[in-house]
């Protein structure tokens, strides 16, 4: 196999098993288009996650003084097979009055967000489910109604709380709080593609202020050789990468704009047919983002083996994106274009990790015991993404390593992932483990 073009080095590999880790939740997984997923302060480390097994969407909570793990069931009412998969997970947000917010939703089968609210400094102890409409019970216009997704940031100057999912016409659209979660309303539409088959796959990162960065796709890959656009909402506007105005963020269904209408970051094609992954913002408020591209797409026949990450920054003036590491093979036949996915650092913005089965610089299968494996690896830059450092923080592991997440705060980072058997979305036995770090700032 080909080395990748890149100027890049690699720690070698070592007999033995890598970092130590704590399993947090037994049974449970996520998908990646939900955020904040985890939560992280000086007392307690908080995150949602699916039962691959009962279908149970969850919230887990380790109290950092003690050690002490629970785990509070959200959401249990399984209705047919279809609940049973990882689109459930839900959402997390810390109240102004110190209770956590919660949000999550069924896969795209019907129109209700739900959530709940903790008790005051007690993600244990949790509210009865409430539920609103998406769309305010507006009339039917014939376009898909149902909400998938949920993703909770700050803007208004850190007064409104807006929840972007997918829902009518299967675009973004958003709905808002005014009271800290209390009350919903519908807020608006980010998109309208007019075809449902042309979705698009939005990341979202915000200052927890007034400001709220996107990346996003044209559509899903098996449909559409994907590029990857940029853009940002702000005062009620949406805006391209370098601050140019695209117009206002509508607060009713007619919006106009689409993911083509903003910056392009990344050029696909049909040997190139790229997926969002992971999007954050650096000390200065620039955005960074990662992707995977697909280099044999099923759209063109292929299988989805050759899977490579990217990683690309907003320099001020610029994007700069490079292919950075072989992310290996499709996680499964069905959806050839899922990896184990890349994060980015919440605070360094010189790192990132990832979960491959093939050797991130030389692209040669990493194999335990004859079968091919995916391991997490951490890189780093020195030179703002031009070359990275891959430290491998699995080794020889027994089974798959697989959509981490990092996040901080008290001064520390956690890095979260998937660890068991991912055979598809609505079938996977896995665990949530992960471990504790100092947070390190360039």
């Amino acid at each position: 196999m080909a080395t990748l073009p890149l100027s890049t080095t690699s720690t070698p590999a070592a007999e033995s098993s890598g970092v130590d880790f704590t399993v947090f939740e037994a049974s449970g997984g996520w998908c990646w288009f939900q955020d904040p997923r985890a939560l992280l302060d000086d007392e307690w480390l908080v995150f949602g996650s699916v039962d691959g097994v009962s279908g149970d969407v969850r919230v887990t909570s380790h109290h950092l003084a003690t050690g002490k793990t629970s785990s509070f069931t959200v959401y249990d009412e399984l209705q047919t097979d279809w609940d049973r998969n990882d689109h459930l997970t839900p959402a997390l947000l810390r109240r102004k009055d110190g209770r956590f917010l919660v949000v999550y939703s069924r896969h795209g089968r019907d129109r209700w967000s739900r959530w709940r609210v903790s008790e005051p400094n007690d993600p244990t102890r949790w509210s009865e489910e409430r539920r609103h409409d998406v769309i305010d019970g507006q009339t039917d216009t014939g376009e898909r109604e149902d909400t998938t997704y949920s993703n909770l940031y700050r803007m208004d100057g850190g007064r409104v709380i807006y929840n972007f999912h997918r829902g009518r016409g299967f675009d973004a659209n958003f709905q808002i709080t005014r009271d800290e979660g209390d009350t919903w309303e519908f807020g608006g539409r980010l998109f309208n593609t007019g075809d449902s088959r042309q979705r698009p796959y939005l990341r979202y990162a915000g200052d927890g202020r007034d400001t709220v960065h996107f990346s996003t796709t044209e559509a899903h890959p098996r449909n559409y050789a994907n590029s990857i656009y940029h853009g940002f909402i702000r005062d009620g506007r949406v805006h391209r990468s370098d601050g140019s105005e695209v117009g206002p963020l509508h607060r009713d269904h007619t919006t106009g704009w689409n993911p083509v209408d903003f910056t392009l970051v990344y050029q696909g094609g049909p040997e190139n047919v790229a997926w969002t992954s992971d999007i954050r913002l650096d000390p200065e408020g620039r955005p960074r983002l990662t992707f995977s591209v697909t280099k044999d797409p099923v759209l063109h026949g292929g299988e989805g083996m050759d899977q490579r990450f990217h990683f690309a920054r907003w320099d001020g003036e610029r994007w700069r994106e490079r292919e950075i590491a072989y992310a290996g093979t499709r996680l499964y036949h069905g959806e050839n274009e899922y990896t184990g996915l890349a994060t980015l650092d919440p605070v360094n913005p010189n790192r990132l990790y990832i979960a491959t089965n093939a050797h991130p610089v030389t692209g040669e299968p990493i194999l335990v015991n004859g079968e091919r494996r995916r391991e997490l690896f951490q890189g780093d830059t020195a030179d703002d993404g031009e070359s990275w450092r891959w430290t491998p923080l699995t080794r020889n592991s027994p089974v798959d390593n697989l959509r981490p997440v990092a996040v901080t705060g008290g001064g520390r980072t956690a890095l979260l992932w998937m660890r068991g058997e991912y055979r598809r979305f609505l079938e996977y036995e896995t665990q949530i483990v992960g471990f504790f770090t100092d947070a390190e700032t360039p």
